[in-house]
């Protein structure tokens, strides 16, 4: 594959190809991120540190019309309630994976254009995190799947 976007820093791929990729490999990949076509700003960001992946940060979402809702339609109480329910379903692939969260909120709040209505944090076995965040952004559902490789040394901040 490759990059829409390379530095020495980072490497910037369209979600779509990485997901496909990862599904067609046997990996573990949320359907939620295969559940509809590419959006404009759905990728996948791999950050380089010291030549080792520090982390990565998956920018994805998918219209409302996907789960069968007419975002006209709707009201934000009602995008809110399905954005919430959204968030339960990835939660709930999550746990499956990584075991319980560490942290579970579903409190609304905002980054950036989105309407979060919730975020879950996991710790992975190699001393990792994963973030999601999920909400809306009043035209779809959108979310953010960042994930933090392990430090090396754990001293200071």
């Amino acid at each position: 594959m490759r990059p829409v976007v390379e530095s020495e820093e980072e490497l910037v791929y369209p979600l779509a190809s990485v997901a496909e990729l990862i599904w067609a490999q046997g990996g573990f990949c949320p359907e939620i991120l295969l559940s509809s076509p590419e959006r404009s700003g759905d990728e996948a960001v791999f950050s380089f540190s010291n030549e080792s992946l520090s982390g990565v940060v998956v920018t994805f979402g998918y219209a409302f019309e996907t789960i069968g809702q007419d975002p006209d339609t709707l009201s934000d109480l009602a995008m809110s309630a399905l954005a919430r329910s959204e968030l339960q379903h990835i939660v709930l692939q999550f746990t499956a994976r990584y075991g319980a969260p560490s942290l579970f909120n579903d409190t609304a709040m905002r980054s950036g254009k989105l309407n979060i209505h919730g975020c879950a944090l996991f710790a992975s076995e190699d001393g990792g995190a994963m973030h999601v965040m999920f909400g809306h952004d009043g035209a779809a559902l959108a979310g953010v799947l960042r994930y933090r490789a392990p430090m090396g040394q754990r001293t200071g901040f």
